[in-house]
């Protein structure tokens, strides 16, 4: 069965329609269809999308991992304004790997069906979605700021929940979802911090880990977008979508308690079309409970490419993320090597390894913890997302506070 929502407030205005070709031993990622579809297997596993912005890239990994559960369904539902549409749309138009056909369609829901032909169910909200005993796991994707009810919801029923990052739009609300997984006293919360499935941060981690350069005592972290990713793109954005990413992987790596951030501009880049909406780039400067320093770098409009870089400072050595590895191109006298602007191609791994990892908890009835992001870590995010925020408005160095970690995150 595939599942989608009709929301009243707003059209649905693309919808992406693939069958995936069969995917390991008799194992199919079905995300819907043009035609004919064979039979579903009796104990297919569904799994629902409340809405999305990255529509292509989260279908594209999806199609690709390793997914050990028999007849996985996917549902997908898209409530995006016109001008995001029409991007994902050239993002992900005619066909991707393994034979998957995409289609783009722009028109409420019960049109797409008609157009498309699906078997298809269309409910009046998301409750009503997620209640439905069909559905097995949920994978949001929507609006940050519509997070938190679909959250809350899938605890209470204990239906296990992929949310993409931020988990909610502050620490408050993200407090709200943590206390709901204690009230159940289980985790079924995956939130989508993707960085720390990378090999290279995952091999930096185990570097950490192992001691093999002791202590950390600094860090040093850019985070540099050939430019902004929409015409809306703003201020406060460059935290909650772009440095939060930071914040996370910094608290991972380190393993320990951010007590204070404070944030800077730097002088403005009069390449930046957004203007003064888009203040940038941004320095902010993390402090550690036990005295380590961190810095990160966001720079949305650099020009030259998506380029992620990290140097830990450890008390006998320095581990540095790798670059992608490209080509090396000897030619006219120069030597070089192409940097990507795509954003989604830097961390195609990540997505597929975090994707994979969501399912095969589902499957295994595991709970996330550990290299999976749970809902502290994506309420740690929140709050230091929160000060800098603060920091940014008002200026300063301004103290990080955590309530205290459940016993269920420990």
């Amino acid at each position: 069965m595939i599942h989608h929502i009709d929301e009243a407030s707003r059209r649905v205005l693309e919808h992406v329609e693939v069958v995936a070709q069969q995917i390991g031993l008799h194992q199919r990622l079905l995300l819907s269809h043009r035609g004919d579809i064979d039979d579903l297997l009796a104990d297919e596993q569904v799994v629902v999308l409340l809405g999305q912005q990255q529509v292509g890239q989260i279908l594209d990994t999806l199609d690709r991992c390793n997914i050990r559960c028999a007849g996985t369904t996917l549902a997908v539902v898209h409530d995006l304004g016109l001008e995001l549409a029409q991007l994902a749309g050239d993002l992900i138009g005619g066909e991707v790997d393994g034979g998957v056909h995409i289609c783009t369609v722009l028109g409420n829901a019960k049109q797409a069906i008609e157009d498309n032909r699906l078997d298809a169910t269309i409910y009046d909200s998301a409750d009503a979605l997620i209640d439905d005993p069909n559905v097995d796991a949920v994978v949001i994707a929507s609006r940050n700021d519509v997070h938190l009810d679909p959250l809350l919801h899938t605890i209470a029923i204990g239906k296990p929940t992929f949310t993409e990052k931020p988990m909610t739009i502050n620490g408050s609300d993200s407090w709200k979802v943590v206390e709901a997984e204690v009230a159940k006293g289980r985790k079924t919360i995956q939130v989508g911090f993707n960085w720390r499935f990378d090999p290279g941060y995952d091999a930096m981690k185990t570097f950490v880990g192992d001691g093999q350069i002791g202590a950390l005592l600094m860090a040093g972290m850019r985070h540099y977008n050939a430019q902004a990713s929409t015409s809306y793109y703003g201020t406060d954005n460059v935290i909650n979508d772009t440095l939060i990413h930071n914040f996370d992987m910094l608290h991972y790596m380190f393993d320990g308690d951010i007590t204070s951030v404070e944030m800077k501009f730097a002088r403005m880049n009069t390449l930046n079309p957004n203007g003064e909406s888009l203040r940038e780039p941004q320095l902010t400067i993390v402090e550690f409970s036990d005295g380590a320093l961190a810095t990160a770098e966001a720079n949305v409009n650099c020009q030259y490419g998506y380029d992620i870089q990290c140097r830990l400072v450890g008390e006998s050595g320095i581990i540095s993320l790798p670059d992608v590895a490209t080509p090396e191109v000897r030619k006219a006298g120069q030597i070089s090597h192409a940097i990507s602007s795509a954003w989604f191609g830097r961390f195609i791994e990540a997505y597929d390894r975090e994707f994979d990892r969501f399912f095969a908890n589902i499957e295994a009835d595991r709970q996330p913890g550990g290299k999976e992001a749970t809902a502290w870590d994506g309420y740690v995010a929140n709050v230091v997302a929160d000060a800098a925020l603060d920091s940014l408005h008002h200026g300063g160095r301004i103290p990080v506070t955590l309530n205290e970690q459940p016993a269920l995150y420990r």
